[in-house]
């Protein structure tokens, strides 16, 4: 049975510290970013987006961190340890 559908994986447009950039520049200016604006920004869905963030945030060297919990989620600027 075909169904018709091709399913293909998307180059990402930017790459991982690009991508980095971008969200750092929403949070300089806003104190934090979203699943929603992360995703937006960088041109990834919701899925992809979130997927980034958490091998974003598992990096300790990482200039990103995150507050909260489920829907209530936000990546923040990492607290650097002086």
């Amino acid at each position: 049975r075909d169904m018709g559908v091709v399913s293909r994986i998307k180059e990402k447009k930017y790459s991982k510290e690009e991508r980095i950039a971008r969200a750092l520049e929403v949070i300089d200016k806003d104190g934090f970013i979203s699943l929603y604006d992360y995703a937006r920004i960088n041109h990834l869905s919701r899925s992809v987006a979130s997927q980034d963030l958490k091998k974003i945030v598992a990096d300790k060297s990482s200039p990103i961190d995150y507050r909260g919990q489920h829907s209530h989620k936000v990546w923040v600027r990492r607290k650097t340890e002086e």
